[in-house]
C-alpha cells in the first residue's frame, strides 16, 4: 500500500469584493487574463468536446487546488498549471484573482450547462 499523498495547500487569498478584483485585473493585469483564456482556447482547439460547463469546473478546481472527475477539465487544469509556471512574475493572489474573474466571465456569457459553448465562442473572437 502506497503512502497517502499530502493534500496540496492552496495559497491564502484575502477575500475582496468581486468589483475590486475585476477592476484590478482588467486595469493592471489584462495579460494574466489573456494567458488564462489562451490556455482555455488551446485546450478547446485540441478537443472541441470541451464546453463551458467543463471550463467552469476546471476554473473552480484550479482556484481551490483540486482536480475534477472530468478528463477534459483536468486537461485544462494541467494547461493552466503550465501557464502559471510561465508567469512566476505575478503573485499567487493575482493568479487566483485572474482565475476568479475568468470564471465570472464564463457565468456572465453562458449558463455553463453541459454542451453550452457561448463563453468559448465569445473568447474565440478575442484570443
Amino acid at each position: 500500500m502506497s503512502p497517502k499523498r499530502p493534500k496540496k495547500r492552496r495559497p491564502y487569498v484575502k477575500e475582496v469584493s468581486h468589483s475590486r478584483m475585476f477592476k484590478e485585473m482588467t486595469n493592471k493585469h489584462v495579460d494574466v487574463l489573456q494567458n488564462i483564456e489562451s490556455a482555455i482556447i488551446g485546450v478547446y482547439q485540441d478537443n472541441e468536446n470541451l464546453d463551458d460547463y467543463l471550463v467552469a469546473c476546471a476554473l473552480h478546481a484550479a482556484i481551490h487546488s483540486n482536480t475534477t472527475d472530468h478528463e477534459l477539465s483536468n486537461q485544462l487544469i494541467q494547461s493552466l498549471e503550465e501557464v502559471r509556471l510561465l508567469r512566476l512574475d505575478i503573485s499567487d493572489t493575482i493568479w487566483i484573482w485572474g482565475l476568479k474573474v475568468v470564471l465570472d466571465s464564463v457565468h456572465t456569457h453562458s449558463g455553463a450547462q453541459s454542451g453550452d459553448t457561448d463563453y468559448l465562442n465569445f473568447i474565440s473572437d478575442y484570443v
